[in-house]
């Protein structure tokens, strides 16, 4: 059976069981590895492996040939995406702006965009919108794209910095990770809320690129996930809002990030079944993975790697259960009622 999932320390912590053979019964895994932006575009294009990581803001566009696995993906509490900025709200300049893929103000990638670095588009689309690369075809290079230097961990509140004003985003230019990306859709919603005018533009960057970009002025603020939320610090970054939070306190329920997903020609079930016992497997014996883990995170600490599969590995993981489902649903609910994804049929969520 072939798989895609990202070199992120939870998927690998996840699968490692099911893809060196230690699940009885399960089919072996044939494993490709790439960012869920890349893996949001092959299931939308339908030219992906038979299971995959995606985004949970990516189903709307993919239900009807992919079922929701409840098992294997990421979704909790304080887990959030953050924007950050490099001066808590302060103005910079855009002498020095970034090159990326602006996106238009309904949403799309924008004509004429380039790639971080100035990079023509046409010959790497999959860094500015991730949503054209043919399977089998990613950048190798792109798999372990992780944040540089990443020290120990650090923790923090959820709550806005000190003074930090959402308001002061109206016009300004904001790094995202993923058009299609479930970070993007909550900032999008609450921005909605805070942001009066909306911000100036939107520019898709690989979620690596981002800190540097806020801490070197290129780019006004930025949209950050994984393990962003232990090591911005270390990039001098200050958290304007905590999409989690703002979500979590809006409306008291768990935050969808990733999902498992899988052809609806095979047996969901069996896939879950699966997917449960190489988490419980992890955490029953946590020694058996570190090396694989760490073979895709090496550029990432032992402290922040564990804190990563600490926070983005949990119950919901294992099962997501009414409260997962009904987080799903109020998500992307709402967002086709703001026409911000396709309208769909929510009751494909649960078959």
């Amino acid at each position: 059976m072939k798989i895609a999932y990202s070199p992120c320390p939870n998927d690998t912590f996840v699968f490692h069981a099911w893809s060196h053979g230690l699940i009885e019964g399960a089919p072996e895994l044939e494993v490709t590895y790439a960012d869920i932006d890349i893996t949001n575009g092959w299931a939308a294009d339908r030219i992906g492996p038979e299971v995959m990581k995606i985004s949970y803001a990516a189903l709307p566009w993919v239900l009807e040939d992919y079922a929701l696995i409840p098992c294997g993906g990421a979704l909790g509490r304080g887990c959030g995406p953050l924007v950050l900025t490099a001066g808590g709200g302060t103005s910079r300049s855009h002498a020095d702006a970034m090159p990326g893929a602006p996106i238009a103000a309904g949403g799309t990638v924008a004509a004429g965009g380039t790639l971080a670095g100035g990079t023509d588009a046409a010959a790497k689309p999959y860094v500015s919108a991730g949503l054209d690369v043919p399977y089998g075809q990613q950048d190798q290079a792109f798999d372990k794209a992780l944040v540089p230097a990443a020290g120990s961990a650090h923790a923090h509140s959820g709550a806005a910095a000190p003074g930090a004003d959402p308001s002061w985003l109206s016009g300004k230019r904001v790094a995202v990770p993923s058009e299609r990306s479930t970070a993007y859709l909550l900032f999008r919603l609450w921005a909605a809320q805070n942001v009066p005018g909306g911000v100036g533009e939107i520019v898709v960057m690989p979620f690596h690129e981002i800190m540097p970009a806020v801490r070197d002025g290129r780019i006004d603020a930025g949209l950050v996930i994984h393990e962003a939320r232990f090591t911005y610090p270390e990039y001098g970054l200050s958290l304007m809002a905590d999409m989690g939070a703002w979500w979590e306190a809006d409306t008291g329920l768990p935050i969808p990030l990733g999902a498992i997903i899988a052809k609806r020609s095979l047996d969901r079930s069996f896939i879950a079944a699966w997917a449960r016992s190489s988490v419980e497997y992890a955490w029953e014996h946590p020694a058996q993975s570190a090396d694989y883990v760490r073979s895709h995170a090496q550029e990432m600490s032992p402290e922040v790697t564990s804190a990563h599969i600490a926070l983005y590995v949990n119950e919901f993981t294992r099962e997501l259960g009414e409260d997962g489902y009904n987080a799903v649903e109020s998500l992307l609910g709402r967002a086709a009622r703001e026409g911000l994804v396709p309208e769909f049929d929510l009751a494909l969520l649960r078959k």
